[in-house]
């Protein structure tokens, strides 16, 4: 079906602007969102701090559509719509736009933008040196679009969004149901404040404690430290790069980035932790068929041992193996350092209520994570469609599919 009854062509700069032109005042404190901080599914960004501007970074507005604009940011499909104050500033690597007038709905751009062929467009504008090129927007100047009439843009904008909101309180849920999991396991790992025989806080009440050499702390008396690789079945890594993730794939692929990706294959099928050996050395949990990059280490927990405990003793020793060999930084993670990790070896016989618990908040986080991926798709299926005409939205909101459709 073609567009041309109610998609009308312009030139992309006499309905978009680039870069537009916002005042900020030199000293204040504004909201400030730096690269790191960008997810690549979710249309708001995972952390919006509050920085004094000093002149430097990309100023935004309420509404803008924000960009990365380096390699491979910009393909990894960094990108923001800001909504967190009425201006904002952050990385100088993005790139801005917003509607020139409002014939241009905001949201509307946001998810006009996101379609593959302007992807597509983008990326081979990239120009510099190779691992820091960047976007010249050059292109822009001759670069035509069609888009439909404002009331049409609203329609597409608000079904879109929809999902994108069901996807935030699912990243949101995540977010709470950590925050529960780690208080869990301060008190009872960090303060040493579980229930003694009395149900009573074991430290705070006088519960005996003994120095740890090892530690450097004094830890509950009758426990021992183990290694990891001591509880866990042999580490293995992954075996594939890169190359072979396919973003409709059927299965998840845990790379070094912050979320997996997908592949058409798998090579485990397990309750396992994952974690990535170089990067942000990244920590996923779980419990399926899935396949791993070949610097991702697969750790299975040997029969009754928690593995909830264990990504959780893993996650707080990742700080001090980044900073390893006397606070110098290191680049990437060995199977040995991780053998290493020590890990509490305590009678889960004895702890079956916190197992219990980190459980349920662990599985609760991994259908709420399932649940994401599953509205992402569903997303990613419809934005072409409603780009392209092929699913038209009625004034009630209600979808008119015609896939048969060119």
């Amino acid at each position: 079906m073609s567009n041309s009854d109610s998609w009308t062509k312009y030139l992309f700069l006499d309905k978009i602007l680039l870069n537009h032109h916002v005042s900020l005042q030199k000293g204040v404190k504004y909201p400030f969102v730096d690269m790191p901080s960008v997810g690549i599914s979710s249309r708001a960004p995972e952390r919006v701090g509050y920085k004094k501007y000093t002149g430097s970074g990309v100023k935004f507005c309420r509404n803008d559509t924000i960009i990365a604009r380096i390699e491979p940011c910009l393909q990894n499909g960094k990108r923001f719509y800001f909504c967190e104050g009425d201006v904002g500033f952050g990385s100088t690597e993005f790139i801005v736009f917003t509607p020139k007038d409002k014939s241009v709905d905001p949201m509307f751009l946001f998810y006009f933008l996101k379609q593959e062929k302007i992807n597509n467009r983008l990326e081979s504008a990239l120009a510099g040196t190779s691992g820091r090129r960047r976007v010249d927007t050059s292109f822009l100047n001759s670069y035509k679009v069609e888009l439909p009439k404002t009331d049409t843009q609203r329609r597409i904008a608000s079904i879109l969004a929809s999902i994108d909101d069901k996807i935030e309180l699912n990243r949101k849920l995540n977010h709470n149901l950590e925050a529960m999991a780690q208080a869990l396991y301060d008190y009872w790992f960090v303060q040493f404040d579980f229930p003694d025989e009395n149900g009573r806080p074991y430290k705070s009440s006088g519960g005996k404690m003994v120095w740890n050499e090892q530690l450097k702390r004094e830890i509950p008396e009758g426990w021992a430290i183990r290694k990891l690789g001591e509880l866990v079945e042999p580490i293995i890594t992954g075996k594939l790069d890169a190359n072979y993730e396919n973003e409709n794939g059927k299965y998840p692929f845990f790379t070094c980035s912050a979320a997996p990706m997908r592949i058409d294959s798998y090579s485990f099928d397990a309750d396992a932790i994952i974690l990535a050996g170089n990067g942000s050395f990244y920590i996923f949990d779980y419990h399926g068929k899935f396949d791993a990059y070949q610097r991702n280490y697969v750790i299975i927990p040997k029969p009754r041992i928690s593995k909830q405990y264990l990504y959780m003793a893993i996650e707080e020793n990742i700080r001090l193996l980044k900073n390893k060999a006397q606070g110098s930084i290191i680049k990437f993670l060995t199977k040995g350092m991780i053998e290493d990790i020590p890990v509490f070896n305590i009678d889960w016989g004895h702890f079956l209520c916190l197992h219990n618990a980190l459980k349920k908040l662990f599985e609760r986080r991994f259908l709420a994570q399932q649940e994401k991926h599953q509205l992402t798709v569903m997303r990613d299926f419809l934005l072409p469609l409603l780009m392209n005409g092929q699913v038209q939205v009625r004034p009630q909101g209600e979808l008119n599919y015609d896939l048969a459709s060119d």
